[in-house]
């Protein structure tokens, strides 16, 4: 399921996922609010990976202790990222002000996806395939005796050797 998230996350743009998400009947500032945490991730983790190898730069001792010791000495690390967060999500929010975001409930859209024939055909091959992997996990012996009918599973284990 990570695994899945994270393809999905690396594969699809952000604006796709809130737009996604606004025809599921999200609220628009829900979405928007969705995608905005989303790409500060990437932004927290870098402010907190330039802290660090500052105070490691001074002298501050980071990978020696238990677990515990170590996250007592990367707590107060902690406050200098969310400053800086804070004060860049600041300037987000009167950039956002400035160009009228919420000004008006109708919304004009940059993207504007609609499914096509080919987005059909993709979708039942999936759902086919979903029901396929879920048949073959309900009763397993079928696919065993399915495999054993094939050319090539002589060479699957308890294969029966046949030849003189």
């Amino acid at each position: 399921m990570i695994i899945a998230g994270m393809v999905f996350l690396s594969t699809t743009k952000i604006e796709e996922i809130a737009e996604g998400l606004v025809k599921l009947k999200v609220p628009y500032r829900g979405a928007f609010a969705f995608a905005t945490a989303i790409r500060l991730v990437p932004m927290i983790v870098a402010t907190s990976y330039t802290i660090i190898q500052a105070q490691k730069s001074r002298g501050l001792d980071l990978d020696t202790g238990n677990i515990l010791q170590k996250a007592r000495k990367y707590l107060p690390l902690m406050i200098p990222t969310f400053i800086s967060v804070i004060r860049s999500t600041n300037i987000f929010s009167m950039a956002l002000e400035s160009k009228g975001f919420g000004y008006s409930k109708k919304r004009t859209n940059y993207l504007n996806h609609t499914m096509g024939g080919k987005d059909y055909i993709m979708l039942f091959l999936g759902v086919l395939i979903l029901a396929l992997a879920i048949y073959i996990k309900k009763y397993p012996g079928l696919y065993d005796n399915f495999v054993l009918q094939l050319s090539w599973s002589e060479f699957a284990p308890g294969y029966p050797n046949w030849s003189l």
